[in-house]
């Protein structure tokens, strides 16, 4: 079974060499294994400087693909190779060894109906893991640990983009990734492997688990402050708005998550301000998080705000 490690880079030059070494460092048979970088830098020059390094490596592609986007990388990746198996991390990632071979083995496993195979994501801590970090914000920085053996995903357990593959006919066959989804620049989109992984199950197909294809993702020091897991979060929904719009959303619902962490508050600072404050208290910063996201959804859909009967208490509208 033939392999190809895309790896997608955006800038980050200085973080690229060891993810092209563990790509290189495979204990997979290098005739079944061909590694692509594809460079979405807009940096013509840096990249055909950097390209230069690798010239004379068999089975290594450095593709530059001059338009933004994670996922119009994702898929120049996908359709610059004939691998029977496209295997996706990022450039500020580092994979075990065995990281292919246990891929493939869970294609073989589960036959033709595994459609896409993924596994954990462990986190290599560029400064110290805060204290006010939820075990449940662990996902935004794509940090993956479902536990127990390799198997079929269960419905609410999610592939992460530094560490998912693909049969390559699955992605020929729905066009591969959406591009209105994806990191573009600055602005934090993502689902764009949901969205892929959703139509796979919708065929009847599957996507696997296993716990033992490993790959070591980098928390930089950047993603370790509150205001750009405030971003991420405005972010995530948006994405779960582009990627799918409830046509009766629930007001009182969304609405609740916004009150649960306002409530928590002393009346002075029940104001906007108070969605940009930073918490020590890890629970009440994952409060904050959730009235972001609940809000920016609210906006979204359009729907009221009862932000009064929170702000004033007892007030009416």
């Amino acid at each position: 079974m033939k392999v190809c490690i895309v790896i997608c880079t955006y800038r980050r030059f200085n973080l690229l060499p060891r993810a092209i070494e563990s790509a290189m460092g495979q204990s997979y048979p290098k005739a079944d294994l061909e590694i692509m970088v594809v460079d979405n830098s807009g940096q013509q020059g840096q990249s055909e400087e950097f390209a230069a390094r690798y010239a004379e490596c068999r089975d290594f592609t450095y593709l530059i693909e001059p338009h933004p986007g994670l996922s119009r990388a994702r898929n120049a990746g996908w359709r610059a190779t004939s691998a029977d198996i496209v295997a996706y991390m990022d450039d500020d990632a580092a994979a075990d060894p065995g990281w292919v071979g246990v891929l493939v083995d869970a294609y073989r496993a589960f036959g033709e109906q595994a459609a896409a195979v993924g596994g954990m994501v462990k986190p290599i801590w560029e400064t110290a893991r805060p204290a006010w970090l939820h075990p449940s914000l662990e996902g935004y920085l794509s940090i993956v640990d479902w536990g127990g053996q390799r198997r079929i995903a269960g419905e609410l357990e999610w592939l992460a983009g530094t560490n998912v593959s693909f049969r390559r006919s699955i992605l020929a066959e729905f066009g591969g990734f959406d591009e209105k989804l994806g990191r573009t620049e600055e602005k934090l989109l993502s689902n764009e492997e949901l969205g892929l992984t959703a139509k796979i199950r919708a065929s009847g197909r599957t996507t696997v688990y296993d716990p033992q294809a490993i790959v070591h993702h980098l928390i930089s020091q950047d993603r370790i402050s509150q205001d750009w897991f405030r971003r991420r979060v405005f972010w995530q929904a948006i994405s779960d708005l582009i990627m799918q719009s409830d046509p009766h959303p629930v007001v009182d619902y969304l609405w609740d998550g916004v009150a649960k962490y306002f409530v928590r508050l002393p009346l002075s600072q029940r104001t906007p301000a108070g969605l940009f404050a930073n918490m020590d208290e890890a629970e009440l910063f994952r409060d904050e998080l959730g009235a972001i996201y609940n809000l920016a959804k609210m906006f979204g859909y359009g729907l009221p705000c009862p932000a009064i009967e929170i702000l004033v208490p007892g007030k009416q509208q």
